[in-house]
């Protein structure tokens, strides 16, 4: 192991990059998820939930609460009013984060205190929803097409 290659700066670097962290997403990068413990008390990172941290000095984003859903519920699409709202169109400002899932998949259970609204949609139009260049590099949300928010 190279000098400075230490899991501890390796999670300080991931803190540079991501606004938003699961504990999860320390098992590809040969980080176990009791340096979350050490890291969160030297104060790099914050927990918000079960399992999910996000950086406390990083990078500021108006969306922060659109990352904490999409990263604790994967495989969901920010549409309708939340989706209008990142893309800055319309004035409504919804105390809601309004996501589309499979309507096949279960119904999450969110233990932080972010109210979300669900709406059921087809695999096929999920697919169809998602906009690949709409996507926020920061929080990495999965978002839908603006012209494509009322095809749900």
């Amino acid at each position: 192991m190279k000098e400075g290659d230490t899991k501890i700066s390796r999670l300080r670097k991931l803190a540079r990059q991501t606004v938003v962290l699961q504990a999860r997403d320390l098992t590809p990068l040969g980080i176990p998820k009791r340096y979350l413990a050490r890291i969160c008390a030297e104060g790099v990172f914050v927990k918000t939930g079960h399992g999910l941290y996000m950086t406390s000095g990083g990078p500021e984003t108006l969306h922060l609460g659109l990352a904490l859903v999409a990263k604790a519920i994967s495989r969901s699409v920010v549409c309708l009013l939340s989706a209008l709202r990142f893309h800055e169109i319309g004035t409504q400002a919804p105390h809601q984060v309004w996501i589309a899932l499979n309507r096949r998949s279960s119904r999450p259970r969110m233990t932080q205190n972010q109210p979300i609204n669900i709406v059921a949609s087809i695999r096929q139009k999920l697919l169809n929803l998602v906009d690949k260049t709409g996507e926020d590099p920061v929080c990495g949300l999965c978002l839908s097409k603006p012209p494509r928010n009322s095809a749900l």
